[in-house]
């Protein structure tokens, strides 16, 4: 309730509350939604679907600490060495 009387939202809850789909109807505020998320304690936004010019300014996932993804990018090298699944769908 919290954050609806801050950004134009609805939301949804799944799994009891541990998965909040969330839609606004507005372009997505990132970096808002996520430091809101933060404060509360953690946890992960994901934008699953925007309009052309929303993903083009607005990262699909979550930021990941640099180890987690040059960990991440080693796996995907070793697994898909030719870059055809998803290519660029995970930011690396």
């Amino acid at each position: 309730a919290a954050l609806r009387m801050e950004a134009a939202v609805d939301a949804y809850y799944d799994w009891q509350g541990g998965l909040v789909w969330m839609q606004m109807e507005a372009d997505p505020e990132a970096e808002f939604l996520r430091g809101y998320i933060r404060a509360l304690g953690g946890g992960h936004a994901t934008l699953i679907r925007a309009s052309k010019t929303a993903r083009s300014t607005t990262p699909s996932f979550e930021p990941v600490p640099d180890a987690v993804a040059a960990l991440s990018a080693r796996v995907k090298q070793k697994l898909d060495p030719a870059g055809i699944f998803s290519p660029g769908k995970m930011g690396y």
